[in-house]
């Protein structure tokens, strides 16, 4: 029980340190660039490299693992102890810049829940959404803490504060590793071969829910260049109101995803029509925030409310989605899925900071139903291999004529649509496919879990 308990705590800090971190250089950036004459290229620069040194932790964990995540931060401390032995260079700004961005760790914290926590599928549920939450409560600190830090002791109490937050993950990541070894991995290892069947290999459905898992990033980012904007120049907020007011979403969200597994609506622990209906909110969310944008006069109320309800949506997506992938995976697979995923995140992030600025130049809305755009394409498609893969997993329990009963084509998906939101399962996403794919396996299906069939 206590050893249960230090890997929660364990977890749950380093969740937060990662999102802490992440979000940590934004902020001062743009006040040290202010102090020191910098310009909009100068800050331009510094988010390049700091965005696009996030591929490397993610493509190197699907090479040598997990393990990585010890010599990242490593590499941010460092970064941040150049800067701090030469506050006032450029060139050791952006050196700190781009070592900070390999601190983006979030593959490696995915598996750490997985060996942990897998081998109790209720458990595992409730880690995942508090370990969301302590993101989110990381990025909240990041907005306040080097920012008073910068205003009351200056650049090099931000450096010292983020490498001391980067020798702490490490030093929990040991004490977590610790904790795994050997009674965990080995509940884990004496689980998997029984009813749960987890495995290495990617079935297709996976790189969906990874591709969805992208598609969250650029969503994100969009919403990320073009809000502030929008509540500053169409709805004149003042800068000083704009940050509590993100800041107070995003505590929202921590609270929701703290208290999500104790919430007694049913459709919001029914997988996986609770990841569609988070994309399904993030599309009304930016219907609305698109409709508020074209009256500056009276559309706050309804603006704030569309990126309320958009914070909570896009947070829950990207929680249940890393629940089910770390849940029916192992570890190899786990590393390798989000690694390859992780890693276009890394792209389609940055794509969405671009577009998310320059789409302003068509209308304050337009951003917003960009995200309404991609936010149905995601919806419908991740909707329609859901259904087909439910149909695929009841039939491998009917009788033949039963099998056959369900015609091909476009009849086909509206059946496993219909029999997706009439089903009354309880039990996980993840469970039940890997249950489905070790009866594949003993029935004579392919071996391994990478199914190309769509059966």
């Amino acid at each position: 029980m206590a050893e249960r308990l230090g890997q929660r705590v364990c977890l749950i800090g380093m969740s937060w340190i990662f999102n802490y971190l992440a979000d940590y250089l934004w902020v001062p950036s743009v006040a040290y660039a202010n102090d020191h004459g910098l310009g909009v290229e100068f800050l331009a620069q510094v988010y390049a490299l700091n965005l696009g040194a996030r591929f490397l932790p993610n493509l190197l964990i699907t090479q040598w693992g997990s393990q990585i995540e010890y010599w990242m931060m490593a590499f941010v401390s460092f970064g941040y102890a150049i800067s701090f032995l030469h506050p006032t260079q450029v060139w050791a700004f952006d050196l700190m810049a781009l070592s900070s961005g390999m601190g983006f760790v979030r593959a490696c914290l995915t598996v750490h829940v997985q060996a942990c926590f897998q081998d109790n599928p209720e458990m595992f549920t409730t880690i995942s959404k508090h370990c969301g939450a302590a993101r989110n409560c990381g990025s909240i600190a990041a907005m306040i803490v080097p920012a008073l830090l910068y205003q009351h002791f200056g650049w090099k109490a931000v450096c010292c504060g983020a490498a001391a937050a980067a020798l702490l993950y490490i030093l929990l990541s040991c004490l977590v590793r610790r904790l795994e070894s050997p009674a965990s991995r080995e509940a884990v290892s004496e689980f998997e071969p029984h009813v749960e069947g987890t495995c290495t290999d990617i079935s297709w459905i996976d790189w969906m829910v990874g591709s969805a898992f992208i598609v969250t990033e650029l969503q994100y980012n969009i919403g990320n260049a073009a809000i502030p904007q929008t509540l500053t120049s169409t709805f004149i907020m003042s800068v000083g109101a704009v940050g509590p007011t993100l800041g107070s979403f995003n505590a929202t969200s921590m609270i929701f995803l703290a208290l999500l597994p104790t919430i007694p609506w049913v459709l919001l622990h029914r997988s996986p029509l609770n990841i569609l209906m988070s994309f399904f909110l993030v599309l009304v969310s930016g219907l609305l925030a698109a409709f508020s944008a074209l009256a500056p006069d009276h559309g706050l109320p309804l603006f704030i409310t569309s990126i309320l309800s958009f914070t909570l949506a896009i947070n829950m997506a990207q929680v249940l989605m890393l629940e089910y992938l770390s849940g029916v995976l192992d570890t190899k697979g786990v590393e390798k899925l989000m690694g390859v995923s992780e890693t276009f995140g890394c792209g389609f992030a940055m794509l969405g900071g671009y577009v998310g600025e320059e789409l302003k130049v068509f209308g304050s809305s337009a951003p917003f139903l960009m995200q309404c755009f991609v936010a149905l394409v995601t919806v419908t498609t991740l909707g329609a291999s859901f259904a087909h893969r439910h149909v695929t997993r009841e039939d491998l329990d009917a009788e033949a004529g039963a099998a056959g009963a369900v015609r091909p084509g476009f009849a086909q998906l509206m059946e496993g649509i219909q029999r997706l939101c009439t089903s009354d399962e309880k039990e996980s996403l993840a469970l039940l496919e890997r249950r489905y794919r070790q009866r594949r396996a003993i029935r004579g299906g392919p071996v391994g879990c990478g199914d190309t069939d769509g059966r």
